[in-house]
């Protein structure tokens, strides 16, 4: 059982911090190569994507809840709480700044201070939550390992 939490966890996070990464990777070529397709293209990936990380997060948070409790692991709540801090920042992000933006969106008003205002914050918010999520990736590995340990061997002449 252990090892099946651990697997949603690590499969959760890979699609949640791939799917992040590949999204700022996608619209900046979006919009390198056609501006004005990329201003409407780019709000709906966004919103699509953050509709589906809500979803990660939580598949990540409740693997990484069972996982700790079938093993009680220190690396294993530090997995958690990163990623309920992360999920925290993505749903704040989603409504108090996406829903914002597209509805100054919808109202033609991209060039206004408000909505400049509101894509600095969703940039932080998204960068800070990228970089919690390559913590987690740079921590799965010993709460994966965790149990595990390595006898010297002593015997050796």
């Amino acid at each position: 059982m252990r090892y099946l939490a651990a697997f949603v966890v690590t499969f959760a996070w890979g699609l949640w911090f791939g799917g992040m990464v590949a999204l700022v990777l996608f619209v900046q070529v979006l919009f390198a190569g056609n501006g004005p397709v990329a201003l409407d293209a780019a709000p709906m990936l966004f919103v699509a994507f953050g509709r589906v990380q809500i979803l990660l997060a939580g598949f990540a948070l409740l693997g990484a809840f069972v996982w700790w409790l079938l093993t009680r692991r220190r690396a294993v709540m530090t997995l958690f709480v990163l990623f309920a801090i992360s999920g925290g920042l993505a749903a704040a992000s989603m409504t108090r700044i996406t829903v914002p933006m597209e509805r100054l969106r919808a109202q033609g008003q991209r060039e206004s201070a408000e909505f400049k205002q509101l894509h600095r914050w969703s940039t932080r918010l998204y960068m800070g939550e990228m970089i919690l999520l390559l913590a987690v990736g740079a921590l799965m590995p010993r709460a994966i390992r965790g149990g595990v340990e390595i006898v010297p061997n002593t015997a050796a002449a």
